[in-house]
């Protein structure tokens, strides 16, 4: 069912607004892991990908149903993609848009950054690592600093979104 459906979704989704350039940004800088709530098989995730303009080959782990035993926003799922990527909670970031599925990580003891349309970078408080909020330009220059760590994981690279509908 999903494999009839779901392509027929692709006008309801859109690429989020600089992360194809944030990525290809990134991609040689670090190792990218796309670390997205794994609710969908591999094919359908490659299918949004394809939606969001940015190849699958970009990352060096992408979570789906078929590896994973846990979802967002359980602190399990965090330590799951990080045992995956054989990587400590101090040597990623993870990139996300949703507060309430990506924020958790900083309690796994992962620095979280959140992805807005803003003119400010302005902390977040968290109980565990640092959280940023703040635009994609924010993020380069964070990273740039030197202040973040090793492993990007990104957490949603289409999201969907009402589009204008034609008037007939």
């Amino acid at each position: 069912v999903l494999e009839s459906v779901f392509p027929g979704l692709a006008r309801y989704f859109s690429p989020k607004p600089g992360a194809r350039a944030f990525i290809e940004w990134a991609q040689p800088r670090y190792r990218l892991v796309l670390a997205t709530n794994p609710v969908w098989p591999r094919e359908i995730i490659e299918l949004r990908l394809k939606w969001a303009e940015i190849r699958p080959e970009s990352f060096v782990f992408v979570s789906d149903a078929s590896l994973m035993t846990a979802s967002k926003p359980h602190l399990e799922y965090y330590r799951e993609v990080l045992k995956h990527i054989s990587a400590t909670p101090e040597e990623c970031l993870l990139i996300g848009n949703d507060r309430k599925m990506d924020l958790p990580a900083a309690d796994a003891g992962i620095p979280v950054f959140l992805v807005r349309d803003t003119q400010r970078l302005t902390s977040v408080v968290t109980r565990g690592a640092p959280a940023f909020r703040g635009s994609f330009e924010h993020l380069k220059k964070l990273l740039a600093s030197g202040v973040l760590g090793l492993c990007l994981s990104l957490s949603s690279p289409a999201r969907a979104q009402p589009r204008p509908s034609s008037g007939v």
